[in-house]
């Protein structure tokens, strides 16, 4: 089998004195992997600013082009920088946890060059009073001028944009197919789009960018790519593909690095169950004639039955960014018949889950509100209500007053068995009522009026 030594990127240090000093190295796996919200809780509230800052900044650059510059002023995240290294370290972790939560953004157009990206400090007082990161452009995507490595050209843009339409496309195309088959056809998509890139693999770069979608969705024969292209490719039509979004089916990068040699490919849950789909080893033109199937939702039995030499397996990247359980493959390998059952499987619950809320919703119209309590104060009410119990739901009330003259009561609603009303006039006499409601796929049921109770605000 062929591989691609997982792409690095060295980040430096330019200080006042030019001082460059390389200290971050992380590994294409860390750049690439999907992680809801990852790490955002770790960061204080000064970095979450900056976190934030960079999102925006990225989404711009994405949108407009231009310079990949970023820059951050101590001033405005009251930030305590000494040295270069602090801002170092600070950019370390705001580009990991970006990379991780959106892929969107830097993962799957794969921008960034193999070259180094830096980190360039102002010095006042001794003091950092800001920091510039300079995140290098791909050479197939930069522009023109001088800084052309930090320079997204609008090309590159319009590339992304079509390589965009065009995933759209494959997914409308295959939105009525069931599971596997529309999985199995975004595999047939991807290697019939492009053929494994063996000299990008051995070193020596082609016109195109072989580590970003871009060349898959381009309908361009002649631009092929690794390991990388196809993982991406397929994260993303799996990431934009509703259906699958609704059902709850996740796909996820995942990396290894056996003996020094680098993979990508993807594990995706069906049902709470984990499946190998490797798009790279599955392409014909990777290593034999023929496509290999049982890399479509493979189990363990593939991986342990298809590895040499733990080509498959996770590298520590992988296993600290996701749990044991989300990482730990299926027994067996998921097909038409396991799908067929799991529909099955679906249906039942499902249909238990509506006699359930129908036994619910049945329920709570029988229910009526009544109030226990009504305390009067300066120019307020405060009612107090009987607990409304539903087996299996929250039961929360929609409380309703008005004064008596009103033709519209004014309605809210409360999860506590106590409702205040405010900023009532003097003297005017009022009208409440309360009624209990649950809520069932969105929608919500109603069970009755109470009595209408009158009291005069102070």
């Amino acid at each position: 089998m062929r591989y691609l030594p997982i792409k690095k990127f060295a980040v430096t240090i330019l200080t006042a004195a030019m001082v460059t000093t390389p200290v971050f190295t992380p590994t294409r796996a860390e750049a690439s992997l999907k992680m809801a919200s990852w790490g955002v809780g770790r960061l204080s509230s000064s970095e979450k600013k900056m976190y934030d800052h960079l999102i925006s900044e990225l989404g711009r650059i994405l949108k407009n082009g231009g310079s990949t510059k970023i820059t951050f002023n101590s001033s405005s995240y009251k930030l305590h920088l000494t040295s270069g290294q602090d801002a170092l370290n600070i950019w370390k972790k705001l580009y990991t946890y970006a990379s991780n939560n959106h892929p969107e953004l830097l993962c799957y157009q794969d921008l960034l060059s193999s070259k180094s990206s830096s980190v360039g400090v102002t010095l006042k007082n001794h003091k950092a009073s800001s920091f510039t990161a300079y995140i290098a452009v791909d050479e197939s995507y930069q522009g023109s001028g001088k800084d052309k490595e930090h320079t997204l050209s609008k090309s590159a843009l319009t590339k992304l944009k079509a390589a965009e339409k065009e995933a759209a496309r494959v997914i409308s195309a295959n939105s009525k197919k069931g599971i596997y088959d529309t999985i199995k056809a975004y595999a047939d998509y991807i290697a019939g789009q492009v053929s494994y890139d063996q000299d990008a693999a051995d070193g020596y770069r082609t016109n195109s960018s072989p580590w970003s979608l871009i060349s898959v969705f381009d309908r361009d024969p002649s631009t092929n790519v690794v390991c990388e292209g196809y993982t991406k490719a397929f994260q993303y039509l799996m990431d934009n593909t509703t259906k699958f979004t609704n059902a709850g089916i996740v796909s996820k990068i995942v990396t290894s690095n056996a003996g020094g040699i680098g993979h990508m490919w993807n594990v995706v849950t069906i049902g709470g169950k984990n499946y190998i789909v490797d798009v790279t080893w599955y392409d014909k033109t990777t290593d034999s004639p023929s496509y290999k199937p049982q890399y479509i939702l493979g189990g363990q039995s593939v991986v342990d039955n298809g590895d040499t030499f733990g080509e498959h397996t996770y590298d520590d990247d992988t296993r600290e960014f996701y749990t044991n359980s989300e990482l730990k493959l299926s027994d067996t390998s998921f097909d038409k018949t396991t799908e067929k059952a799991l529909k099955v499987k679906i249906r039942n619950a499902s249909q238990k889950k509506q006699s359930a809320s129908s036994k619910q919703i049945s329920s709570i119209k029988k229910k009526r509100g009544s109030i226990t309590k009504i305390s009067v104060g300066k120019r307020k009410l405060t009612i107090s209500f009987k607990k409304v119990k539903v087996s299996g739901k929250t039961v929360k009330y929609q409380t309703a007053i008005k004064r008596s003259t009103a033709k519209k009561w004014n309605e809210s609603y409360t999860s506590s068995t106590k409702k205040t009303f405010t900023k009532l006039k003097k003297g005017k006499t009022y009208w409440v009522s309360v009624r209990p409601y649950i809520t069932v796929n969105g929608r919500k049921y109603f069970g009755k009026w109470s009595k209408t109770l009158t009291r005069k605000a102070k």
